[in-house]
């Protein structure tokens, strides 16, 4: 007779298998599949099979691990506490929380770095602007300002010729692509449409008649117009806003920090070619890799936005779209389109008539959506980092040409010593805390 105990692992390993097979089958099954681009359908193909792969299926016998510990081994089934599974359940239970921990440790740890980096950052600048306090003569020091004054002055137009490039690609170039998007969309939404009403007509009279009194849906034999729409207009939408839009508008901000930058480096060229002890590069470069920085962070697009985007565009389209079908299919049946010789055809294209109306109005409806989306964009953008940065070369001539930079010479020493204690403090945190 068989061991009970190897009879239950087999099984289980067996399970386990059939178990991942089961839940790849279902997956790959999902409607979501239809009328996917062969080259989104297998980036789906190849995460269900990541997803699969990676699954940790326990078998378990929970009753007989509890008489084994109660110690009613008669009434057990498996006498080894091994081969119930708990044991092996509990421990990846207790990696899964260990790898939390750890996660939560890294997560602390680099939010201490980047605080940390930040901290130095100032201090750098802190210590830049002590060792560029220094005493000169009033002759030297009004002409060194008025070189910079007249550098800044030619460089200031060619930053403002930069920036009129960058608001009109915001108030031009990206409204044109948002039009784009919504014509996509359109076109996508009338090839699924066109394909529903191919797929609608092997169906009976009976079964049209029902989902066209119903203004285009019918669960029985699983029609539904309007969410079929929605769901192509939105997946198109969705798809195209993070790359046509976001990306470009990221993009767009990138280049003009990049341009900025490089006329603050020129301006500080221009500088140390007159006052060298004046202008340390390091202190530039501190300055325009902040605003670069904040250029790349001022825009975050993440999944939980585009989900919660998904969410608000299919729940203003999807109202469009039925309110349009309804028009057509209440029409359609007011003028007894549904009976008599022909009345298949006259329902299917009754279909086609509200799709195409409903995909037209919700295209307009989707364009002021994306508009509104994009102006609250614009907004944000204004607030977070164009404002802040509408004159970068201003705060750098401010620097330059501070008139008060002879009268604090004496305090260089004591401003060095602080700045060096601080160091000396963050570097000792930043050591324990990454131990």
């Amino acid at each position: 007779m068989p061991d009970k105990h190897e009879v239950f692992c087999t099984l289980a390993e067996s399970m386990e298998e059939k178990v991942k097979a089961q839940l790849r089958s279902a997956l790959a099954q999902s409607k979501s599949f239809e009328d996917l681009p062969q080259s989104d359908r297998r980036n789906r193909e190849e995460v269900i099979a990541t997803i699969c792969d990676s699954l940790e299926v326990i078998c378990t016998s929970a009753s007989d691990f509890i008489n084994i510990q109660e110690e009613y081994f008669d009434t057990a089934f498996i006498h080894k506490p091994e081969v119930t599974g708990i044991p092996r359940l509990l421990s990846s239970i207790q990696s899964i929380i260990s790898d939390r921990i750890e996660s939560h440790q890294v997560d602390l740890k680099r939010s201490f770095g980047t605080v940390s980096r930040i901290i130095e950052e100032i201090l750098e600048e802190y210590a830049d602007e002590a060792n560029a306090q220094e005493a000169r003569s009033i002759h030297d020091w009004r002409r060194f300002c008025e070189v910079i004054q007249t550098e800044g002055s030619k460089l200031r137009g060619q930053m403002q010729a930069f920036h009129g490039e960058i608001s009109g690609i915001l108030k031009t170039t990206i409204p044109e692509r948002i039009k784009n998007v919504c014509l996509l969309s359109e076109k996508l939404a009338t090839q699924r449409l066109e394909s529903m009403v191919k797929k609608a007509r092997e169906l009976y009279w009976s079964s049209l008649n029902a989902a066209l009194k119903r203004n285009g849906t019918w669960k029985t034999k699983d029609v539904n117009f309007p969410t079929g729409l929605t769901r192509a207009m939105v997946d198109a939408v969705a798809s195209r806003w993070q790359a046509d839009i976001v990306d470009t508008i990221k993009a767009t901000i990138e280049q003009l920090a990049k341009r900025d930058a490089s006329l603050i480096e020129r301006l500080s060229e221009t500088a140390k070619k007159y006052e060298p002890e004046l202008v340390e590069e390091s202190n530039v470069r501190a300055k325009t890799r902040a605003m670069r920085q904040h250029a790349a962070q001022c825009i975050e697009w993440t999944e939980d936005n585009l989900d919660r985007f998904r969410e608000s565009v299919e729940e203003e389209l999807v109202e469009v779209i039925i309110q349009e079908i309804t028009l057509v299919c209440e029409a359609a049946v007011k003028d007894g389109k549904n009976h008599g010789k022909g009345a298949k055809d006259r329902i299917l294209d009754s279909f086609l008539d509200g799709g195409r109306q409903s995909i037209t109005a919700a295209a307009k409806k989707a364009e002021q959506l994306l508009s509104r989306h994009y102006d609250a964009l614009r907004i944000r953008l204004d607030e977070e980092y164009l404002e802040k940065h509408r004159d970068p070369l201003g705060p750098v001539i401010a620097a330059l040409t501070n008139e008060d930079i002879g009268k604090v010479r004496e305090n260089n020493d004591a401003m060095r010593c602080e700045v060096h204690d601080m160091k000396t403090t963050m570097t000792a945190i930043s050591k324990r805390m990454t131990a």
